[in-house]
This record gives C-alpha cells, sequence and structure tokens, in this order.
C-alpha cells in the first residue's frame, strides 16, 4: 500500500503529464503506448492526444536511452 502511495499510482494531486512525468523524474518508455501506461496509471483522465500534445510540445521528450 506504501509503494502504490509512494508512486502516486493509488492517489495523486498531480494535473498533467508534464507534472507526472517530473515529479518520476523520468519514465522509461520504449514506445508511446508504455508512456501512456505510466501516466494513465497516475493521471486516469489522461487521453493519447493529451500525451501527444505534452510530446509535441516539448514539454516532455520520450527517450530509451537510460535503459
Amino acid at each position: 500500500l506504501h509503494r502504490l502511495a509512494n508512486q502516486q499510482i493509488s492517489g495523486s494531486n498531480l494535473k498533467t503529464v508534464k507534472e507526472v512525468v517530473g515529479w518520476l523524474g523520468a519514465v522509461q518508455a520504449q514506445d508511446f503506448l508504455m508512456l501512456k501506461w505510466a501516466v494513465d496509471l497516475r493521471l486516469p483522465v489522461t487521453t493519447d492526444k493529451i500525451v501527444k500534445a505534452a510530446i509535441e510540445s516539448s514539454e516532455i521528450i520520450p527517450s530509451h536511452v537510460f535503459r
């Protein structure tokens, strides 16, 4: 239960994709679906359009180079 809370999964005050990724520091995502899944866990109202807009505006930069 503590792990879910610490990772903002069981409840979160985060409101945007940028806030989620910023809070986590980074999100490992080889593809769009994994990125969206990681964000969706913490921001349930997220749509493909919202995540794509965050990428297109460079609010977040998807990468897998840290793997």
